[in-house]
Order: C-alpha cells, then sequence, then structure tokens
C-alpha cells in the first residue's frame, strides 16, 4: 500500500479524516513506518553561470586551500563562518544546520566544457544529450506522488513560462523548468481551485485526452521511418505521463487541500506569489517547492536561478542598494561579472545572491527538519544539492566544481558541519561531478558507479566514500 493511501487510513483510524490536515505533519512519520515506507528525496538547487567558492570557503578551509593539496583535506569545526553560509548556524529559535552540511571544493567535470554555462551536461556529465541526474532519480524514487519530478525557477523574464535545456530525459526528452510562480502555484494546486487556476487545469486535461486520440489517429495511418516513428512514440508516452499526472493529482485532491490549509496556502491566490525582482521570485519558487516537498507531491525537486543563458540579462534589482544605483540602473548580471575582478561592490553583489540561494536552503532544511519521519525528520530523508551550471565562474573552465550538501542524514549521506578540499583537476585523487551523483543513488537505495559519460568512469566511477556514512 503507498504511502499517501496508507496516511489516509491512518487518519481515518484516528478518527480525524480529511479535516486533519493541520495534524499531518504529526502523523506523517507514523503513517510512513505502518506502510514500511518512508520517502526518499532529492533536492537540486541550481544557481547560473558560477558558483563562486568565496562564499562557502571558511576560514580554517582557506588555509587548506593554500597548502599542499596531494590528498583530501577535511575541515571541520567552522561551516558557518564561510562568508555564505551563516545562515546554516543555529540560534535561538531556528535549528543548527551545520551538522547536517558539508561544503565540497576542488570537484571536477571538464567533459562538460564549463563556459558561461554547460546546460545539459552539468547535471549529465556529458556531452551527448543523455538523461540528467534529476530524470535518473525521479524513475527509481517515484512511487505514488502526483509529480515523478518537480522542476521551478526563474528566468530574466518575469513574463516566461517554460525554460528547456538543462534537465533531459534522454537524447529527444527535454524536461521543462516552470520559471513562473503563478505557473508553478497552478500546478500544484490548480485541481482544487475555484477560479483560473481551475479552468486551465480541466482545460489542459481536456488538451491532452485530445491529443491522445489525435497521436492514435496519427499512429494508425502512419508510413514514416522508424525513426520518425519513434518520435512520435516519445511525444506519446509525453502526453501519457502527463495525464497520468492530472489523475494523480485528482485522486490527492484531499491531500493538497490538507496541505494548502496547512501551509496558508490560497489555491486561488498564485498572483500573490509573483514579483518584479528576480531573487524575489525565486523565494516563491522555494515556498511552493517546499509546500510540494511537505506535501509529498514528489521526490525529486529542481529549482534553478537563471541557468543556461538567461543568467546573462539578470538584474538583481532587488539588490539596487548595494549596487549603489536606482533599480533602472542595475547592470546585468553578465556585465557584473565582467567587472567584477576590479570592483568590490560587484564582487559583493554576486556573493550575496549566493548567500541569498543559501538562505532559502535554510528555511526549507528547516521546516523539513520540523516534521518528524521514521527515526528522524523530513531533512533526515533529504538530501538538497546546491551547485552551479557550469563551476566556480564566470568563465569557468570546469576544472573546480563547489558543492553545498544538505540533509540526508538518514539515507546516510555523512555530512558532519565539514568542508572537504579535494586534490586539484590533473591529480590522481581529483573526483569528478559524478561521483557525486553516483554518492546519491548510492544513498536512496539505487547504486550506481558509473553515471555520466565521462571517459575516465572506469578509474575515477563510483560514489565518495568519505559522504558516505
Amino acid at each position: 500500500m503507498s504511502v499517501l493511501h496508507t496516511r489516509r487510513r491512518f487518519l481515518e483510524t484516528l478518527g480525524l479524516g480529511a479535516g486533519a490536515g493541520l495534524l499531518m505533519p504529526f502523523v506523517r512519520g507514523a503513517a510512513a513506518q505502518e506502510a514500511g515506507q518512508i520517502p526518499r528525496r532529492v533536492v537540486f538547487v541550481i544557481t547560473g553561470n558560477g558558483l563562486h567558492g568565496r562564499p562557502l570557503i571558511s576560514p580554517l578551509a582557506r588555509e587548506a586551500l593554500g597548502g599542499p593539496r596531494g590528498a583530501m583535506v577535511e575541515v571541520a569545526g567552522d561551516l558557518a563562518q564561510a562568508p555564505g553560509l551563516g545562515a546554516l548556524a543555529g540560534g535561538p529559535d531556528r535549528v543548527d544546520l551545520t551538522p547536517h552540511a558539508v561544503a565540497l571544493h576542488g570537484l571536477s567535470s571538464k567533459i562538460t566544457g564549463g563556459g558561461h554555462t554547460a546546460g545539459y551536461k552539468a547535471l549529465s556529465c556529458s556531452k551527448d544529450r543523455r538523461q540528467t541526474i534529476d530524470a535518473w532519480l525521479s524513475r527509481r524514487l517515484h512511487t505514488d506522488q502526483p509529480f515523478t519530478a518537480l522542476r521551478f525557477g526563474i528566468t530574466e523574464s518575469p513574463g516566461a513560462q517554460l525554460q528547456y535545456g538543462m534537465c533531459l530525459d534522454g537524447p529527444g526528452r527535454d524536461m521543462p523548468i516552470i520559471v513562473n510562480p503563478i505557473d508553478a502555484h497552478t500546478a500544484l494546486f490548480g485541481s482544487i481551485a475555484q477560479g483560473a487556476g481551475q479552468r486551465q487545469f480541466e482545460s489542459k486535461a481536456a488538451l491532452l485526452d485530445f491529443a491522445r486520440g489525435d497521436i492514435a489517429a496519427v499512429q494508425r495511418q502512419f508510413v514514416g521511418s522508424a525513426r520518425e516513428r519513434q518520435k512520435l512514440d516519445v511525444y506519446l508516452a509525453a502526453v501519457e505521463e502527463l495525464g497520468a499526472q492530472q489523475a494523480r493529482l485528482r485522486l490527492a485532491g484531499d491531500d493538497l487541500r490538507a496541505l494548502a490549509e496547512r501551509e496558508g496556502i490560497d489555491p486561488d491566490g498564485g498572483a500573490a506569489l509573483d514579483a518584479a525582482h528576480p531573487l524575489d521570485r525565486l523565494a516563491s519558487q522555494f515556498e511552493l517547492a517546499t509546500a510540494a516537498l511537505l506535501g509529498d507531491l514528489t521526490p525529486v525537486m529542481v529549482i534553478t536561478n537563471s541557468v543556461e543563458y538567461a543568467f546573462a540579462h539578470t538584474r538583481y534589482t532587488s539588490l539596487a542598494d548595494l549596487f549603489g544605483v536606482p533599480v533602472e540602473e542595475v547592470p546585468w548580471r553578465h556585465g557584473v561579472c565582467h567587472g567584477a575582478p576590479e570592483s568590490e561592490v560587484y564582487r559583493a553583489v554576486l556573493d550575496r545572491v549566493i548567500e541569498r540561494q543559501v538562505e532559502l536552503i535554510a528555511r526549507m532544511a528547516r521546516r523539513l527538519a520540523a516534521v518528524p519521519e521514521g527515526d528522524g525528520t523530513m531533512l533526515d530523508h533529504t538530501a538538497i544539492v546546491f551547485m552551479s551550471d557550469n563551476g566556480d565562474a564566470h568563465h569557468s573552465t570546469a576544472a573546480n566544481w563547489p558543492m553545498l550538501l544538505v540533509g540526508g542524514g538518514a539515507l546516510g549521506l555523512r555530512t558532519g558541519g565539514r568542508t572537504l578540499v579535494y586534490p586539484p583537476h590533473g591529480q590522481a585523487a581529483n573526483p569528478r561531478v559524478s561521483n557525486v551523483f553516483n554518492t546519491l543513488g548510492h544513498v536512496v537505495g539505487h547504486p550506481i558507479d558509473d553515471f555520466g559519460g565521462e571517459p575516465e568512469r572506469a578509474t575515477h566511477g563510483g560514489p565518495l566514500a568519505e559522504l558516505l556514512g
């Protein structure tokens, strides 16, 4: 029996019924244990055009980076003292996340090419258009949640709806990223909305029914090549998956209403999440993503911040005071990056963008940590990965790919408030980004040792032992 249905049965056993939405966090763990199925989740937070290492380097780690690096150096005790990681520290009213976090420096992924952006190659560790790690994981972790995976993000345009090219389910299947909070809200709650969201949901369902019938008619009369028929089959599979998603959302109506009530979300109020500033829209997407995780709507979440070439024209207008100029004069990120070597202000802006994303990750992590699940919390069963789409710089060589991992303790992910400084690319002990993805496969119960397309997989494959509990 699925976790979703068992949780509902558990509530009914308590005599609480569908109106028990506010109590749902307290019975999740018990329901999951009754079913013998505790969800395993992975969240990818991907920032576009470089995760500069500065904000993730603690004082002790900086010393390690300046010393001999023939082998991995493990630094402990001062992770939250890194300039951009202060949000991980505990306080009178917040959980200390440092024991649940680890920073990685020195990973490489030369096969991606780096540059301004590696696009899908960042998540596939390959030059070829092959399945990215988010899709690989979603196919193995999905049970009966409404969504196999959710991908939310932002671009420079508040009017944009979808972005492609970052996530693939295979060579011919780009997975869309919803880059407008209103559309993301509708995707989650449109099935229980009463106004425009409900009309949009029903229109989509009708369109999918029409598309299925249309494709079936074409298949019956198709006389093209096998390659063209394969394209048609891929299209049909995508339409059928969307139809199944719509059906799962209808079945999850009671759970969605309980989730909306508990999180204070108006199913018809998506417009309230929209904002003019990109970083504010990103915060809205984090709120929706966190709600989706709390409601067990998906096992895999991707949250992107102006990935691919969307970075170039993104303007951090909410940081106008830091720039010291009026909002209308805030420059594009591309210019900020080029001016950063000579401008202390521009460097501070880029650092602040990373720091803000860590703050949003920390908020998500603490909300997950507040929900009991199994013998721990939802955070213990969720691995959050913060990384870039090209490495550590505006013009990246892909030789250094900083990352921050949070959570996943019950999955077997070893964090411990450490910073791991690896030998640089070119040395035999230098690990690859694909090693981290292999590690994720191992901790979620689907071991893989050769993810990606790197030719060195035979000598540089497998998980990172230092990240396994």
